[in-house]
Parts: C-alpha cells; sequence; structure tokens
C-alpha cells in the first residue's frame, strides 16, 4: 500500500449519517487538498485536527463520543485493519505502533470515564 486516500479510508470504515454529519461540523476546516501532497502522512495530521477538536472546550457529550468513536476506530485500522504502516520502514513503524496504541488507550479511558460522570 503506498497510498490511502481519504476516499479509501471511509470506504474501509463506512460512517454513519450521523457520524459523518459530525465530521463535516467539527472538521469542515481540515484542507483535504493536501492530502496527496503529504502522502500517506495526511492521516497523521488530520487525527491531529480531531484531536484538537476532542480537547476543545465547546462540544456537547454526544458529539464527543461519536467523534472520539470515529477517532478510535480510524486509529485501530491504521494499527491493525489494514496494510497502513506498509507504507512506512524501520524504527517509525514500531513509533506509529507504539504511539497509536498509547493515543488509544487514552481515548478508550476518556470514553470509560464518561460513564461514570
Amino acid at each position: 500500500m503506498d497510498f490511502v486516500s481519504p476516499e479509501h479510508l471511509f470506504e474501509e470504515l463506512p460512517l454513519t449519517k450521523e457520524e459523518a454529519g459530525i465530521l463535516d461540523e467539527y472538521i469542515c476546516d481540515y484542507d483535504f487538498t493536501v492530502v496527496g501532497k503529504q502522502g500517506p502522512e495526511w492521516i497523521f495530521s488530520f487525527l491531529g485536527v480531531v484531536r484538537a477538536e476532542l480537547g476543545g472546550e465547546e462540544m456537547i457529550l454526544e458529539d464527543y463520543d461519536l467523534l472520539n468513536d470515529i477517532f478510535i476506530r480510524i486509529l485501530e485500522w491504521m494499527l491493525e485493519g489494514s496494510d497502513y504502516l506498509k507504507c512506512f520502514e524501520g524504527l517509525r513503524v514500531k513509533f506509529i505502533s507504539i504511539f497509536g496504541h498509547q493515543i488509544i488507550f487514552c481515548a478508550l479511558c476518556t470514553t470509560k470515564l464518561d460513564d461514570f460522570m
């Protein structure tokens, strides 16, 4: 796998209408025109925008849960459900894997904490 387009990603991880609406609402500023220039790394910048939105204070809990769920699904797809890591070599693969799993753990912990509130 040399390149993963946004279209391919969302074919692999189909979104409900509600999830697509949440992405449109909160990630509308993401510049998808840079995808071709960034190569497979575009997913990292996209996830960075999603993560920044998740850290914002202007989101209702239901939206947070949906966006966090999408965030986790993309990370799980990257790390375990696809050949995405084959776009990289050597230590970079290990770093992406370790860092990605840590982020998933944190995102899952946040989801579980919300269940207690």
